[in-house]
């Protein structure tokens, strides 16, 4: 069933507290990628990573032009790799909507521009449907947040006017300009303080902070416009919260150029780390630890559904102390929240209570090369008091560079023993990032009792 919910006063003043939050939080985010225009300059300065051009989008007169005022275009552009959107974000991008016209009978002036959230098998050539659709209906595993200028009337709700700003999902289905196939509106706020396509340059700013289950708002040439709740990592079904992130546009049988003068993407820098577990002698408790680069509170979460176990000091070193059985195998993650920046979740990690045999990863010696190339040591470690076989990697990732990696993956199998190790040297190209960029670094492999994978986000030197 969909949900169609127009924004009201009320819910407006309900959020000014979080946006106080949110402005403290703003000291506290990192630039990811900054495109002041879309000079070759500036495209040089975001190197290695590029635009992702699709379908009628090109760089215009140090412009973005996702589509031309022409009928029955569609365009698209998405950031050069994968972005971890479930550690929230603060993307903010300008633009101007010109020359206006259309086929006789028709409104003139169509269709919009959409801030677009999708893990998609298209990926970075992802592109949906022209006219209304803005170019991001078909999309799958996306979220879309429309700057809609023309007005479907005959559309499943129809849309309330010729100037609205909507947030639509179908989850991991195919989204939708409306909710006929089951896609929820979001928010929809047809009463906004501009006219978008009045020709003039108007600035929009999506953030996103994540938690529970996470908060998305839009603000229109500084204006709150709509503020929903979502979680994007459960919503779309974001393999460890990864997604690209771009922006699309169409025309129908009317029309205008949907320029981008600006745009960047920044993330908070709120991280968990040092997570460390220390078992009693009976292996009836464990406690567990972990720090956080700014104060707060926060839990230990058993896996897979619980139960968490918390620690309500708000502070920069935190621990728990929780009960177990002797000789078995724990996984667990952290979440950590922050009254300023939201909430962050820690990759997942594993510790034992006995005779019982598990692996733990760790990585070290995170290095750029000579030749602009990353390499990293990941270490397996059997941190249980029996033997573990059939240990192989088959996956890696480092940033936007995944397999295969040169050298390729080992791919024969070793054993270890309790308490030993074993460890892996893996090189990465430099497409993986830039220097001082947050990226995701994972692994996983096989095992003889079933697979495994570890992640981590890091800094790359």
């Amino acid at each position: 069933m969909k949900r169609h919910r127009f924004v009201s006063l009320a819910w407006l003043l309900g959020i000014l507290l979080f946006l106080s939050g949110f402005n403290m939080a703003q000291a506290q985010l990192e630039t990811i990628f900054d495109y002041p225009d879309f000079s070759n300059s500036s495209l040089s300065a975001n190197s290695p990573f590029t635009l992702s051009l699709v379908g009628d989008a090109s760089f215009f007169n140090n412009r973005l032009r996702l589509t031309p005022a022409d009928q029955f275009k569609a365009g698209a552009a998405w950031f050069g790799a994968q972005l971890f959107v479930q550690g929230g974000f603060d993307s903010t991008f300008q633009f101007q909507i010109t020359d206006l016209g259309s086929l006789p009978g028709v409104t003139p002036g169509a269709d919009g521009i959409a801030f677009v959230i999708q893990d998609d098998p298209a990926g970075d050539t992802a592109l949906g449907n022209n006219g209304g659709d803005i170019g991001y209906v078909g999309i799958t595993h996306s979220l879309a947040v429309e700057f809609d200028t023309f007005w479907n009337w005959w559309y499943n709700p129809p849309d309330p006017n010729n100037n609205h700003i909507a947030i639509h999902t179908h989850g991991n289905g195919a989204n939708s300009a409306d909710g006929s196939n089951g896609t929820f509106i979001l928010g929809d706020n047809p009463n906004l303080p501009v006219r978008m396509a009045d020709g003039h340059v108007h600035t929009a700013e999506i953030r996103y902070l994540p938690g529970a289950p996470g908060n998305m708002t839009v603000f229109l040439d500084g204006v709150l416009i709509l503020s929903v709740p979502v979680d994007l990592q459960q919503a779309l079904s974001l393999p460890s919260g990864m997604a690209w992130v771009g922006l699309t546009s169409a025309t129908g049988a009317a029309w205008e150029n949907h320029d981008i003068l600006s745009w960047n993407y920044k993330t908070s820098l709120f991280h968990i780390g040092n997570v460390a577990v220390q078992v009693n002698a009976t292996g009836t408790s464990a406690q567990i630890f972990w720090t956080t680069d700014v104060p707060s509170t926060g839990s230990a979460v058993l896996e897979p559904s619980g139960p968490a176990f918390a620690d309500t000091t708000m502070g920069l070193t935190h621990s728990v102390t929780i009960p177990t059985v002797p000789n078995r195998v724990y996984h667990f993650h952290i979440v950590a929240q922050s009254p300023s920046l939201g909430t962050t979740q820690s990759a997942s990690s594993v510790f034992v209570t006995g005779t019982a045999s598990a692996l733990q990863l760790s990585y070290s010696n995170l290095q750029k090369n000579a030749d602009g190339t990353y390499s990293v040591t990941i270490q397996i470690t059997n941190v249980g008091t029996t033997p573990v076989n059939g240990i192989s990697l088959t996956t890696s990732q480092l940033g936007a560079a995944g397999s295969p990696l040169s050298p390729s993956l080992p791919t024969s199998t070793v054993s270890l023993n309790s308490a030993q190790s074993t460890s892996f040297t893996l090189t990465f190209p430099s497409s993986a990032g830039k220097s001082g960029q947050t990226v995701r670094l994972s692994v996983g492999g096989n095992q003889n009792s079933g697979s495994f994978q570890q992640s981590w986000r890091v800094v790359l030197p």
